[in-house]
């Protein structure tokens, strides 16, 4: 692979990266604003409790509607919290440098770190932009630029 080539794939992977990271705190922001309103909801919620404490109001079935909403609300940011679970924990995914190794990887090939789910060996097939090479170790195929083994985390020159 040529450094040209090397370039393109790296800015490539940092523009993915960049979208990825994009989107996450995209849905961050989203939870921030639902938080917002939940805390907006409670105050309304404690102002008609005191309003009907001071009243001698036991009735609280008006406050129903606001717990609801409140209710609805947190669901809300429990649906964008798994979301942005499901975009950290991408097949693959090494969870301390970022790199996107091929789904079946049981190291990371840039950092060598041991991505929890332990899959059978990868079939990877070259093509005309990808070179393979032979771990020593476990005798598996991998990427020309892998640092480490993705199956054994043997470290390759």
């Amino acid at each position: 692979m040529g450094l040209w080539d090397q370039v393109k794939q790296q800015a490539s992977s940092l523009g993915t990266k960049a979208a990825e990271k994009t989107q996450e705190l995209r849905l961050q922001s989203e939870i921030n604003d639902l938080k917002s309103q939940i805390s907006a909801k409670q105050t309304n919620l404690g102002v008609l409790i005191y309003q009907m404490y001071k009243e001698d109001r036991g009735n609280y079935d008006a406050l129903l509607p606001i717990c609801h909403e409140i209710d609805e609300l947190e669901k809300e940011i429990a649906e964008i919290e798994q979301k942005i679970a499901e975009l950290r924990a991408k097949p693959g995914r090494c969870p301390k440098c970022g790199h996107n190794n091929v789904s079946n990887a049981r190291f990371c090939a840039n950092c060598g770190t041991s991505l929890q789910e332990a899959q059978e060996a990868p079939v990877i097939e070259a093509t005309a932009e990808t070179k393979v090479n032979v771990c020593p170790q476990c005798n598996t195929e991998q990427p020309e630029d892998a640092k480490f083994c993705t199956q054994c985390g043997y470290k390759l020159a």
